[in-house]
């Protein structure tokens, strides 16, 4: 973790349990967060509570990809106002995010599903970065992460997919 840190210069951590910790009776969610190379971390904490480590990528938005069996829904997210130059738009409040249908290039879009089913599934909440460089840059895949915002700001009929994947499935 350290080489890395030295390797890079901005850095981004992420809990890989989306986690509540109870301050003084108050409850705080644990984000991705913003590392600079200025800030002190203290990599022996890793063990107790591990996480992912990524080179920050200078992004345009963020993308999230929904893989329904063999359908594919993205959606691009911004974020303005306060929540400008971000890590992770869920903590951003709503007047401060902005969405759009995205349509992944075809390829893309095929390595999608592809990864979903190699992991064995029929669903998957995939994350990219649109980089400034005009490159996609994969995140992560959640195979429980939320759909219906992407449904309901892309204008994606994914309540439609989940249904005709379920029509399909026999049951014993």
């Amino acid at each position: 973790a350290e080489e890395f840190r030295a390797s890079v210069g901005n850095m981004v951590v992420k809990p890989l349990v989306h986690q509540a910790v109870k301050v003084d009776e108050k409850l705080y969610g644990m984000y991705t967060a913003r590392v600079t190379p200025s800030q002190k971390v203290k990599f022996d904490l890793l063990s107790g509570s591990p996480a992912i480590l990524q080179e920050e990528i200078d992004r345009q938005f963020d993308i999230r990809t929904i893989v329904v069996g063999d359908r594919v829904f993205s959606l691009e997210i911004y974020q303005i106002g306060e929540s400008v130059g971000g890590v992770d738009y869920r903590k951003a409040k709503p007047k401060d995010l902005i969405y759009k249908p995205h349509y992944l290039p075809l390829n893309l879009e095929e390595k999608c599903v592809k990864l979903v089913k190699q992991l064995g599934l029929q669903y998957g909440a995939l994350d990219f970065l649109l980089g400034k460089d005009n490159s996609y840059y994969f995140l992560e895949n959640n195979p429980s992460g939320a759909w219906k915002y992407v449904a309901d700001y892309g204008d994606h009929p994914i309540q439609q997919a989940f249904a005709d994947l379920f029509n399909k499935v026999r049951l014993v």
